[in-house]
């Protein structure tokens, strides 16, 4: 919630209207002297009474994202950040897109100077160093394009790459256009939503603003500014340009300002220092590419301090801490301000101050911000309800006690002494925050910048010509793309020749087969049991009705077996635990940070299976870093309170020390004795937990399988937690089973388990995804290209630089220690360690531990050179930079769990894959590593890159048994077959109704040209993304939805286009018909179902016309008229056939015939040009 109530107090305070007074008449004093809790408020109250642009200058990249967090809450408008490019400045990859945007958008607020409410800007010397645009090019580079004026089209596509953008199928985000005939899609950093332009001739008839998620238009406009993408010099955006600025002065924000602008400094001394030693760094970076033979212009690319000092002589500046002269006396403002005592998490101490306070003076306003306002407020309740407390704010009134739910820096207390003497009244002002409460803060900060949600037809977007697919009705074949064929839309008597757009998919033997487009839905992507290219299937031979058959019949036995074990846990009994305790709600408040919505429902699901009186048995799925641990430390200080002991379970001794360093800190307040049971420990430490497990003084045990050894005996142990089972031995595996009847389970992967096997197992296994990132997550930013020295020095010196360390990956054992004596003749100063399989268990283990705890001076391993044995649990988030050697020569999966080493911090992260220089790659190492860079965003996770990795999960919560069904069918139709199995099994056991069966497939040949034209929709690509998802429309109102869609995006449908919804509409009456085809033969129509036969043909015939003729399980009648005429009675007639099935009685049971009756017909020989068009050829 806005805390703007807060901002109102300090706005009105005499001392502040004297002092924007003051700023006003230029005769501010040159500092404040403000306490850094007191300076966001105060910037926000002057923002209020000055109406001025603001530049907030802070000392570093991580206060300037904390002041614009708080100044979110506090101003009446949201302020703008001018962020920092994430490269370095001798960088040899360019920034990213995002940070190219946000800094283009400040550029433009500041540039275009718009009526609206003058911006507050907070940003960072890294920001600021940057050069940017100059004014003048950036103003002579804007473009504006208005309602009902002629606009060239060509030569403003022309200039728009010029100035920085980029052409895509799908505009999602700033800097990027889209060309569909007479619309253009284009997002300019001059407005917050991407804007549609569509054109009658040369003139721009109509201009909207529209939604990047949907793609749906919502306002509209009278014009659309398009302002230049920031970058150094028009025309030049390639990243090697970057070590040769321009020779002349360079620019930056500062230029952009008025005189009316106001320059804030945060804290001038802090500033200089930062600037300085992000100099000194520079210097570094300049001096090593000098040594590297690399070319560098004589003019540094960053504005130095001394180039800052000289251009903000211009602006008038305020420094609100001390200036870099010091600061004879606070001003009288500042000495309002005084520090507030802190909690130190303990709650009972902060509610008793709370209680004096108000106790003692009834004028006190206090206002409590913590992400835990609520829960505080209840406990307040609870202890103090004599004094009422309130959770909604405006101004708060004298005497009110206040929780609110958001998050400040920091808090103060303000006592206005002086003025309240004047006035007559004395006010004493208190402002508690997390940070008093529980000694830290996190910011709400990336929570407002995450991604916006991708375009709909995204999810459908993981097909390439030359992919495996699988057909549900034909078997596994390869994708070879869209085709389109001549077919007759007339009559036998006037031919018509038309189009009709096909996927093509090729079949052992080389047979092909047309899918039309309303069957995509019955076509998926293969994926398999391992990375082979499956055996591909022949048409009309009956292996894959077989193979399916297999499947099933392998489906439903594993899904009775898990119905069986479901049935067996709910029979077990054991006390449930209880509910949260008061230590309980605060340890869970000094969480430091943000919990994800996945997280939080992970969390309450464990609690609410503990609650419960039969064990629980639970597996938390999500990526290393997502917040699975602090899952599991929860459910742990749960049982804990209830007495019982608690065994955290792991593969490796590394990740047993990371595990008990995160228990041990988050519960050090509290009397809870944590051991660890490793390699690391003594004999004489061994023997001392062994005892306090037998006497019950040990409550909380974190270990590797030697806790499961005979001489390990508990007191009472309440839960289990196992930490990614499927890395256990056999032995291990069967003790954990019979484990399972006796203690709660809560186990925890990484690897994940893919939707539709989530959605299949609801109800028979409990399972919680943890699907979303951490909101501080940045993108890893990828460089793909061959080895060079220069590179990898400048990869690792800038870690370095930033005190973070290296892996580097090299995966022949035999040249490992070559690749070592080269790593050290490249960076002498860096400490550089290696790691591979063949070294003893506890020398590697040492190692990794060494890495994994950072530590200082000898002890530190900067850059661990390593096979690919990277402990896919590892989470090193002080380890921010990977070099893989050799990238072509390992699996896209490999290559993903590799890139996700780093990037787990709130740090930049950086990946290098490097192939070598001399020897070419082989075409599908090119296409894996093209493939890596595609997938390089947040979320990327569960795209192609991972679906290696879905499979392991699949066949570890599966079992090693059905990856051959999965191989033989795909493992998305294998998946399906199980949760159907799943839902029948389980309504029959409950006597529920049984669901429905799948749709089958449904023939429709018509005589009409179906598809999106290319004239109306050029990219291939996003047209078979368009097919899939009308193949998978459900209803009336998603077709008219998605008919919308088409014309708000593309334009008025062509005839095609409306044919291929009116096929979609057809499909849908099918379905509910149980129809096998609806065809033509001449002048008639022909609708194939059961139903039919047994209808009342005389019935039937008066419905339809006197022109119906009936048969067994088909009626056929005339068609005549214009296409709009009988496409009209074509679906009349499904409406009403439709209808008289929905009055019959159920149609007795009949044996299963196979899908493949008739298929032999359907193969096309290798080199046929035509296929007959018959049954599911449409």
């Amino acid at each position: 919630m806005p805390l703007r109530g807060l901002t109102e107090v300090i706005a009105h305070a005499s001392a502040l209207e004297v002092l924007a007074a003051e700023i006003g008449s230029g005769r501010a004093p040159v500092s404040l002297g403000l306490p850094r809790a007191a300076r966001p408020f105060v910037l926000a109250a002057l923002q209020r009474h000055l109406q001025r642009p603001i530049v907030y200058v802070t000392s570093s990249v991580e206060s300037s994202r904390i002041a614009t967090d708080a100044l979110s809450n506090l101003s009446d408008a949201p302020p703008l950040h001018f962020a920092e490019p994430n490269t370095a400045f001798y960088d040899s990859v360019a920034p990213v897109r995002e940070v190219i945007a946000q800094r283009s958008v400040v550029l433009a607020t500041l540039s275009l100077r718009a009526d609206h409410r003058p911006p507050l800007i907070v940003t960072s010397p890294r920001a600021l160093m940057h050069p940017v645009l100059p004014p003048a090019a950036f103003a002579q580079n804007t473009r504006v394009i208005r309602r009902d004026a002629a606009i060239h089209l060509e030569s403003a596509l022309e200039h728009w790459v010029k100035i920085g953008y980029e052409g895509e199928p799908v505009v999602e985000r700033i800097g990027a256009f889209s060309r569909r005939g007479g619309i253009v899609d284009v997002w300019s950093p001059a407005h917050p939503l991407p804007v549609r332009i569509e054109l009658f001739g040369d003139i721009a008839d109509s201009i909207r603003a529209f939604d990047p998620g949907t793609q749906r238009s919502s306002e509209s406009l009278t014009q659309i500014v398009i302002a230049p993408l920031e970058i150094a010099e028009i025309g030049s955006r390639q990243p090697e340009t970057r070590h040769q600025p321009p020779s002349g002065k360079l620019s930056s924000l500062l230029d952009y300002l008025d005189d009316r602008a106001l320059l804030v400094i945060d804290d001038e001394e802090a500033l200089r220092e930062a600037w300085r030693t992000l100099e000194e760094k520079a210097q570094r970076e300049r001096e090593t590419l000098a040594e590297s033979g690399m070319t560098v212009d004589a003019r540094a690319p960053y504005i130095s301090w001394d180039e800052f000092t000289t251009a903000r002589v211009r602006v008038q500046t305020l420094v609100l801490g001390q200036s870099e002269a010091g600061t004879l006396s606070a001003h009288p403002l500042a000495r309002q301000f005084v520090n507030p005592p802190h909690f130190a998490a303990q709650i009972t101490p902060l509610l008793d101050y709370l209680k004096t306070q108000h106790s003692a003076d009834d004028s006190i306003k206090t206002v409590v911000v913590s992400r835990q306002a609520a829960r505080l407020a209840e406990l307040w309740s609870e202890r103090h309800a004599a004094i009422a407390a309130q959770t909604a704010l405006d101004e708060p009134p004298s005497g009110a006690l206040t929780f609110i739910s958001a998050a400040l820096p920091a808090g103060f207390i303000w006592r206005p002494e002086a003025e309240g003497q004047a006035r007559g009244r004395t006010t004493t002002f208190i402002l508690l925050t997390d940070g008093e409460i529980y000694g830290y803060v996190r910011p709400e900060w990336f929570l407002r910048t995450r991604a916006r949600k991708a375009a709909p037809e995204k999810a459908f977007a993981d097909w390439q010509p030359g992919d495996a697919v699988v057909h549900e009705d034909y078997g596994i074949g390869i994708y070879r793309g869209l085709v389109r064929l001549t077919v007759n839309t007339g009559t036998a008597t006037q031919p018509v020749e038309g189009e009709r757009e096909y996927l093509l998919l090729e079949y052992a033997d080389g047979d092909r087969l047309y899918v039309p487009l309303h069957q995509l839905d019955r076509v998926s992507r293969y994926v398999g049991s391992d990375d082979a290219r499956p055996p591909l299937d022949k048409l009309g031979s009956g292996q894959w009705e077989r193979a399916k058959q297999k499947a099933r019949g392998a489906a439903a036995e594993l899904a009775r077996d898990l119905l069986q074990l479901y049935a067996e846990r709910e029979l077990a009994r054991r006390p449930p635990f209880s509910k949260d305790t008061p230590w309980q709600i605060e340890m869970e408040s000094a969480f430091p940070f943000i919990e994800t919505d996945d997280q939080l429902q992970a969390i309450r699901a464990v609690k609410a299976d503990m609650e419960r009186p039969q064990p629980m048995d639970r597996l938390v799925v999500g990526d290393v870093g997502f917040g699975k641990t602090e899952v599991a430390l929860r459910a742990a200080f749960k049982a804990v309170q209830d007495g019982k002991q608690v065994a955290v379970l792991v593969p490796t001794t590394v990740l047993a020390q990371q595990h008990w360093n995160t228990f041990t800190q988050r519960l050090a307040p509290y009397p809870i004795r944590i051991e660890m049971l490793s390699r690391f420990r003594t004999s004489a430490e061994k023997r001392a937990v062994l005892q306090g497990l037998r006497d019950g003084t040990v409550d909380i045990v974190i270990g590797t399988h030697a806790l499961l050894s005979q001489e390990v005996q508990f007191n009472d142990l309440g839960l289990l937690v196992i930490d990614e089972e499927h890395r256990f031995g056999v032995a291990a595996k069967e003790k954990l089973k019979r484990l399972r009847t006796q203690v709660d389970v809560l186990t925890l992967t990484a690897t994940p388990i893919p939707r539709t096997l989530y959605l299949g197992l609801s109800g028979v296994r409990a399972i919680s995804r943890i699907e979303t990132p951490p909101a501080e997550r940045l993108p890893i930013i990828s460089f793909i290209g061959p080895w060079d020295d220069a590179i990898v020095q400048q990869a690792i010196r800038r870690e370095l630089d930033r005190e973070g360390q290296v892996f580097f990956v090299h995966n022949r054992v035999q040249t490992i220690h070559l690749v070592e004596q080269k790593l050290r003749r490249l960076t002498p100063e860096a400490n550089i360690a290696v790691a591979h399989g063949q070294m003893s268990e506890r020398e590697l283990a040492q190692v990794m531990a060494r890495f994994a705890e950072g530590g200082a001076g000898a002890d530190r391993i900067d850059v661990l050179l390593c096979t690919n044995i990277i402990e896919s649990g590892l989470d090193i988030p002080n380890a921010n930079t990977i070099i893989v050697d050799h990238a072509d020569q390992f699996g896209l999966a490999e290559l993903y769990q590799l890139r996700g080493r780093v990037g787990r911090s709130t740090i930049q992260a950086y990946a290098y894959f490097l192939h070598a220089r001399q020897s070419p790659m082989t075409p599908e190492a090119r296409e894996r590593l093209a493939t890596l860079r595609e997938t390089a965003g947040l979320g990327a996770g569960y795209s192609i890159a991972l679906r290696d990795l879905e499979m392991r999960g699949a066949g570890e919560l599966l079992g090693a048994k059905q990856s051959g069904h999965i191989a033989a069918i795909g493992f998305d139709l294998y998946t399906r077959l199980l949760a159907n199995q799943v839902q029948m099994l389980r309504a029959m056991r409950d006597g529920a109704p049984l669901p429905p069966p799948e749709p089958k497939a449904v023939t429709i040949d018509l005589p009409l040209t179906v598809g999106l034209p290319e004239s109306y929709i050029g990219d291939a690509a996003l047209r078979v993304q368009l097919y899939r998802r009308a193949a998978s429309l459900n209803s009336e109102e998603e077709i008219r939805a998605f008919e919308a869609e088409l014309e708000d995006r593309f334009g008025r449908l062509p005839p095609a286009a409306r044919n291929l919804t009116y096929q979609l509409r057809l499909k849908l009456l099918a379905h509910a018909l149980d129809a096998q085809s609806i065809t033509t033969d001449g002048d008639r129509f022909i609708i194939r179902a059961e139903a039919i036969g047994r209808m009342d043909a005389r019935h039937v015939r008066r419905l339809i016309g006197e022109d119906a003729l009936i048969g067994r399980m088909q009626v056929t009648f005339r068609r005549y008229g214009t296409p709009e005429q009988w496409k009209q009675r074509l679906m009349d007639v499904l409406r009403r056939l439709t209808e008289i099935k929905a009055t019959l009685p159920p149609a007795p049971t009949r044996p299963k015939q196979s899908a493949h009756s008739g298929l032999a017909a359907l193969a096309t020989p290798a080199g046929a040009r035509l296929p007959p068009l018959t049954q599911d050829h449409g």
